[in-house]
């Protein structure tokens, strides 16, 4: 792009808008503004169908709460099962503003709208930064080329909710270090916070680098400190209410997910090298030549993403702008790093960071003050065909697949493998059992959405303390992760021994599981289809209570 690498500093005063690319030819910039969010929805809809349960946990809590159960997933349970208490409540907006529509939709295109704010948000950051408006465009444009931002748009949850709420307070405090400081950025983290947990990370080096910006600047501390209780005592009313009513000071979620400090690098490092495609790289098994050059566009995309962001705090530093970045950035990848990331496609946890890692990466684009113009453009529009390459090369999983259906069972059958299971299962729950049954399953996000009177057991352990407790060592990104339930000795083997549900559904993994399980517990049928070679693969096993069925028999 035009331009040095002299931009402005954001402990100085604010540039004048003189000689910046958008007077120079606003006719052209004028024309391209508007290409950033087609792109974002063209990728949207190339991946719209691509859809997993975990948004239904939230839901049924919204659904409850409606009904006068209050924030529960089992009616008369206390459990914080859900990561977002924002979220759940925009998720109980949303049963309410046309209750005939599906949630699930609705969902999709609140996300879709907060991913396009995060696109425009990601312009004012990138000037805010001193890149030019052309520069700006250009961040723009590497956020809505990428597939994993767009599936972050569609995935139901609250992933673009946090990126608006977290841009906002990121722009708020590059402003406050230009000026005299404020609380506004500290209030705008308290919502980012209720958004998602690891905000309460981005506050923590948020506030190394107001406390270092206050020492450079020779400013009391005291104002550092204002800016500091703002947030905590907010966020202590939180804990409170969080303490009075789920007996928890943190969301049971975080004990389901508390994987060992080891298992968390070795997915976490992991996790981050897909930047630009949904699914984590085999990076173990490029074992040959002829495998790396299947993996030609994930390797180098991976090497060129994080490359350019390395490149742009480098350029960055000695500018505010640069230390508030790599901190929100720093602050993402460390809660990936303790956590392991998770299981779904796209990028969740990391997509919050990817505006950031845009204007980074702009930086490192610019030209040096030697170079001719034309160095700047040629690179940019290198990366640009390297984002777009690999936007054609994900899988897409277009609306047109289910024939713009809006129905949460089509939009989750296109998934040929866990999403047809879950449906598949769920209209087996719905034939089979009674209200006020017990179930053992893992998947129990869309089935419980759907069968609000049946009380289900979280074997994943993120709707149930118990089992969210057990060590560190049966669990993963997802939950607890036991594959050894059945075996007498076994912890979870001893909690389902003792609360005894009607019936325990597994998905066998291909390993020969026994008809018998448990006491009085046998294998009643699995749930498949024949048509269907993953199916028989993995099919969904039901062990039924023999007590249960002999108690109905009389």
């Amino acid at each position: 792009m035009v331009g040095t690498n002299q931009g402005p500093q954001v402990g100085a005063s604010p540039p004048g808008r003189a000689g910046t690319a958008a007077q120079a030819s606003p006719r052209w910039l004028w024309a391209l503004a508007p290409l950033p969010y087609l792109l974002l929805l063209a990728a949207a809809y190339s991946v719209f169908c691509v859809t997993t349960d975990d948004p239904f946990i939230t839901y049924r809590y919204a659904v409850n709460i409606l009904a006068g159960h209050g924030p529960v997933f089992n009616v008369g349970e206390r459990v914080e099962g859900f990561s977002s208490p924002l979220h759940l409540l925009l998720c109980v907006l949303l049963l309410k503003i046309v209750p005939t529509a599906d949630i699930l939709f609705k969902a999709k295109l609140l996300g879709l709208g907060l991913a396009a704010l995060a696109l425009w948000q990601t312009g004012r950051l990138a000037r805010a930064a001193g890149l030019t408006d052309a520069e700006a465009i250009l961040a723009q444009l590497l956020v809505g080329l990428n597939t994993n931002f767009a599936l972050a748009g569609i995935n139901g949850m609250e992933t673009t909710l946090y990126t608006c709420l977290l841009l906002a307070a990121v722009l708020a405090f590059v402003r406050e270090l230009r000026g005299r400081g404020g609380p506004l950025s500290a209030l705008l983290l308290f919502p980012a916070l209720l958004a998602r947990p690891e905000a309460f990370g981005v506050f923590g080096l948020l506030l190394a680098v107001r406390l270092f910006w206050a020492v450079r600047q020779k400013r009391p501390a005291r104002g550092v400190l204002g800016w500091a209780a703002v947030f905590l005592l907010l966020a202590a009313g939180l804990t409170l209410a969080r303490l009075a009513y789920y007996g928890q000071l943190v969301p049971n979620t975080y004990y389901a997910k508390q994987v060992t400090l080891a298992r968390g690098l070795s997915d976490g490092w992991v996790y981050l090298l897909h930047p630009l495609f949904p699914t984590a790289l085999n990076w173990l098994g490029l074992n040959s030549l002829a495998a790396v050059w299947a993996q030609k566009w994930p390797i180098l995309s991976a090497l060129v993403f994080w490359l350019l962001a390395v490149v742009g705090a480098i350029r960055l530093r000695g500018e505010w702008a640069g230390g508030v970045l790599l901190a929100v950035v720093i602050a993402q990848a460390a809660f990936v790093l303790r956590f392991g990331g998770d299981w779904m496609p796209g990028w969740r946890f990391v997509a919050p960071a990817v505006p950031l890692l845009a204007v980074l990466q702009c930086h490192a684009l610019r030209r040096p003050a030697l170079a001719p113009p034309a160095l700047g453009a040629a690179s940019a529009a290198l990366v640009l065909l390297l984002w777009a390459v690999c936007a054609v090369a994900v899988p897409h999983d277009p609306w047109s697949n289910v024939q713009y259906s809006t129905q949460s069972a089509d939009l989750l059958s296109a998934d040929n493998t866990l999403g047809r299971k879950w449906v598949a299962v769920n209209r087996y729950i719905q034939a089979r059992f009674l209200p006020g049954s017990v179930l053992a399953y893992s998947e129990m996000g869309y089935a419980g959405y759907t069968n609000p009177d049946i009380t289900f057991i979280d074997v994943r352990g993120l709707t149930d303390p118990e089992i969210a407790r057990l060590p560190a060592s049966y669990k993963g990104p997802w939950g607890v992760d036991d594959e050894d339930w059945f075996r007498p000795g076994d912890p979870l083997y001893a909690i389902l021994q003792r609360r005894r549900p009607t019936a325990i559904i597994a998905f066998s993994h291909g390993s020969e599981w026994p008809r018998i399980v448990l006491d009085r517990y046998y294998l009643s049928e699995p749930v498949s289809d024949p048509r269907d070679p993953y199916w028989r693969i993995m099919p969904a096993l039901i062990y039924r209570s023999l007590d249960d069925v002999l108690g109905r028999d009389r």
